[in-house]
């Protein structure tokens, strides 16, 4: 009997430690289309810059500042160049669970409104934590 008991302790004590190193606090979160593990993130300053001559796939990194409080469709991504609007609207994923503050990785086309500031529409994104 008691060694049933230390069998299912066994158990428990590791599934809690799978869960943590796949799911727990220090596991990241992906969300949309996944970001190919070569992909180089560049400053927010130089997509921008790339959006005002063409649009074109770019991968930014940096934190999360302010976002859409009713949808999570869209939100403010700064590093420490700049900062860019994402619109996560026709990718497949919101960020209403990513708080603000959530360092993350956005993979997506920047582009140059035609009356506002450079933007991206984002494909993926993997949250770092």
């Amino acid at each position: 009997m008691m060694k049933k008991v230390l069998i299912a302790v066994v158990i428990v004590v590791l599934a809690i430690g799978a869960y943590l190193v796949t799911a727990g606090p220090g596991a990241s979160k992906e969300l949309g289309q996944p970001i190919p593990a070569d992909a180089k993130p560049m400053a927010i300053a130089e997509a921008a810059k790339h959006a005002r001559m063409h649009s074109m796939d770019v991968t930014v990194k940096g934190e999360i500042t302010e976002k859409c409080p009713t949808s999570g469709c869209w939100f403010y991504l700064k590093d420490g160049t700049g900062s860019i609007r994402i619109d996560t609207q026709f990718s497949g994923f919101n960020v209403l669970d990513v708080p603000s503050g959530s360092k993350v990785i956005v993979q997506g086309k920047v582009m140059q409104p035609e009356d506002g500031e450079p933007e991206m529409a984002a494909a993926g994104m993997k949250v770092e934590r």
